[in-house]
């Protein structure tokens, strides 16, 4: 190996190193869009999860090029398996990877994939089901409910929603399951009620999206397969490995666009297998995976320009043209990418037209610049891609044209520059085009790690560009991570002090009552009525042994011969705090004016309870201060007179 092998480094290096240290110092604010829509710009300030996060890449690379090179190195017999083990590690990179890259904006992985999925401005797709009972009534009127939904499901069609249902009737049939697993969610948004108001199995349907960085490594199995056909196996290795350092990999954690990769490498293995093979079946089952991939994102159309080439490329060089099976082949593609949605239609009578009506009506109100755009598109998807990855398309495409094999790569290349050229002239997505085109990432990585090639591989050594090449994407992908929120959910942490005490005041008169859910009154206030304004003011002191996983209501209840002369029902503390709020030994302080409808209260009693505000079914309660029916604490007043 000569040093001079190595110069093509210099330039890749220098660009990753300029354009990362420009972004995270924000000294050229347009390398993050144009003004009409920019990334936000959001330095990451804490030093410990910074060098945790760093730390997670770190690993990822040190095992990935150890394992990679054991499948390199290792004898025939045991080859595959370590190679195996490689792609294994990839699949578990992608959701480490982007765990530490959410670590770095909140200490609380957990608490923000929640918060971003079930969040109107990132995502919407949880709230435009988790309310629907009729499933069939929702699809057949999707595209009129379309212009009603958040931002993003307004559009793209069903499929992102339908998983939250399918998810949700999935946990209805595991009511334990179910409620295990949304009991800590609900606490992230103890106070949203509109969220703890939902079932436990709608609570539990946000994993589907929460469990997206894992879904996301997916995409690898297929991409290795893939890299085997078109490349080589040392080639297709090394792709596996860098798939999960790609910033637009990294940077989309729970966002839907990065499971469509999944559909997109399919489609493109079994299409070019297809035509390779002479296979019908097998360029049907393509196209059945494209149509599943516009099933959630009608964006994925813009790929069949690639492939549309690559099949024009392919016949172009295999002469004679035999024109049957040209059309034989489209028809097989047409009826797989025809398939979900002549399900949907024949079903429920709605089109894919009818979809795409209604998503561009909205998508073109953007009323973004198409020529600014048209640079901005590739800008966008390629500094997503990362800067090393551009160098190695750009030298992959140099060698596609000088080159005049039949090889898949090479036809491979130029249907995907050229196509790509095509999809961004056509001005379909102006603006974060980095997440919505990330279905190409891995058709690109294919493209670029070709140019590596053998050279690079001694026989016996895992290739130092390929190494470094994966710093490069993982330097790039940290220094984006610090420096940018591509992902906000216009939620608090926390919106209010709680109103907890640690002990009871000496003030306030002690009570033992124990209702369900393991809630317990320990004590009261009253306050007798002003003459100005009859109301008694009343605060209670609640604890609870363990979280409560539903929002139960207060009644407060002044009565004289059972009649009710004064209410006041509601949530915690002025409606303030829930009780899916209250943490486990905490007691909390909720007080309450009740208005009166009698100035005398000497013979009044105060009831207290709680029940469920939908279905008014009451708590029972223990105690020698429960009412004979066991579903209240009575409090005489008789002690206190009108002042």
């Amino acid at each position: 190996m000569t040093l001079r092998r190595y110069t093509w480094l210099i330039g890749p290096v220098a660009a990753t190193l300029a354009w990362s240290l420009l972004l995270v110092a924000d000294t050229v604010p347009a390398l993050r869009g144009p003004l009409e829509w920019r990334w936000p710009y959001e330095l990451a300030s804490d030093p410990g999860r910074i060098a945790t996060s760093g730390l997670a890449l770190v690993v990822y690379l040190v095992v990935a090029f150890w394992l990679l090179r054991q499948a390199v190195t290792r004898a025939d017999d045991r080859r595959r398996r370590w190679a195996w083990a490689v792609v294994a590690w990839a699949l578990i990179g992608t959701p480490l990877i982007q765990v530490a890259v959410v670590y770095l904006r909140h200490p609380n992985v957990l608490r923000e994939l929640f918060d971003r999925t079930v969040s109107l401005h990132s995502g919407g797709y949880f709230s435009a089901v988790v309310e629907v009972e009729d499933i069939n009534e929702y699809l057949h009127r999707f595209p009129a409910l379309m212009p009603d939904f958040p931002i993003h499901p307004k559009r793209h069609p069903p499929g992102i929603p339908l998983m939250f249902w399918l998810a949700r009737q999935v946990f209805a049939l595991m009511p334990g399951l179910a409620r295990q697993i949304a009991l800590p969610l609900r606490g992230f948004q103890c106070d949203n009620l509109w969220l703890q108001y939902l079932s436990d199995p709608q609570i539990a349907s946000a994993w589907v999206s929460m469990a997206l960085p894992g879904l996301a490594g997916l995409t690898v199995l297929p991409l290795y397969r893939l890299g085997r056909y078109v490349l080589d196996q040392k080639l297709a290795l090394v792709a596996v490995v860098l798939y999960p350092l790609t910033m637009s990999v990294g940077l989309f954690a729970t966002m839907w666009d990065q499971f469509i990769p999944l559909f997109t490498t399919l489609g493109l293995l079994w299409f070019i297998r297809g035509l390779e093979e002479r296979r019908l079946t097998l360029i049907l089952a393509a196209g059945l995976a494209i149509s599943i991939g516009t099933f959630f994102n009608l964006g994925v159309i813009i790929g069949l320009a690639i492939l549309g080439l690559y099949s024009l490329f392919w016949h172009a060089f295999h002469r004679p043209l035999d024109l049957k099976r040209i059309a034989l082949e489209g028809a097989a593609f047409a009826a797989g990418l025809a398939g979900v949605w002549a399900i949907y239609w024949l079903f429920w009578g709605v089109t894919v037209l009818d979809i795409w009506q209604v998503a561009m009506s909205f998508h073109l109100k953007m009323g973004r610049s198409y020529w600014l755009w048209v640079f901005y598109h590739l800008y966008d998807f390629l500094s997503f891609l990362g800067i090393p990855l551009v160098y190695l398309l750009a030298v992959g495409l140099w060698r596609a044209l000088r080159d005049r094999s039949e090889k898949p790569i090479r036809l491979l290349t130029l249907a995907f520059v050229l196509g790509l050229l095509v999809i961004d002239l056509s001005g379909t997505s102006r603006g974060e085009v980095a997440r919505v085109w990330l279905f190409l990432v891995p058709w690109a990585l294919l493209v670029g790690v070709q140019a590596l090639g053998t050279r690079f591989f001694p026989q016996n050594l895992v290739s130092w560009p390929a190494l470094a090449v994966a710093v490069l994407l993982g330097l790039q992908l940290f220094a984006a991570a610090v420096s940018l929120r591509v992902i906000h959910t216009r939620y608090k942490d926390r919106p209010r002090s709680a109103p907890t005490v640690t002990a009871l005041p000496t003030q306030a008169q002690a009570v033992s009552a124990r209702f369900d859910e393991e809630i317990e009154l320990v004590g009261y206030q009253v306050e007798t009525p002003l003459a100005s304004s009859p109301a008694v003011s009343l605060t209670l002191y609640w604890r609870t042994d363990s979280r409560i996983g539903w929002p139960w209501t207060i009644f407060r209840h002044v009565v004289i011969d059972d009649r009710l002369v004064g209410q006041r029902d509601g949530h915690p503390a002025q409606d303030t705090w829930p009780t899916t709020c209250w943490e486990p030994g905490e007691i909390v302080v909720d007080s309450q004016v009740i208005p009166l409808d009698v100035r005398q209260v000497d013979e009044a009693t105060l009831r207290v309870g709680l029940y469920d505000a939908e279905s008014g079914r009451r708590l029972s309660v223990v105690g020698e201060w429960a009412s004979p029916e066991g579903d209240a604490v009575e409090i005489p007043l008789s002690s206190l007179g009108a002042r």
